[in-house]
């Protein structure tokens, strides 16, 4: 059963990211999540991974702010 989720940027079950998880498979942390990205470390088995869901508005500014977002957040992890 997926008893735990997350979401972001969501209306009226509208847009948004949308994530379900049953946490007797996985572990699931939430690192960061706005209207048009939800970035989680997954945990399975002793192994981690991180996890980017993206929803990318057709409107122009918000678009510009998601890949402004995205080119710190790789540089970030590029240098971490």
């Amino acid at each position: 059963a997926l008893e735990q989720s997350s979401t972001c940027g969501s209306s009226r079950f509208l847009e948004g990211i949308w994530l379900f998880w049953d946490p007797n498979e996985v572990e699931v942390e939430v690192i960061s999540k706005n209207r048009q990205i939800l970035d989680v470390v997954i945990k399975h088995n002793k192994k981690e991974w991180l996890f980017f869901a993206v929803y990318a508005s057709p409107d122009n500014l918000l678009w510009r702010q998601l890949w402004e977002y995205l080119i710190k957040l790789g540089d970030k992890i590029r240098f971490s």
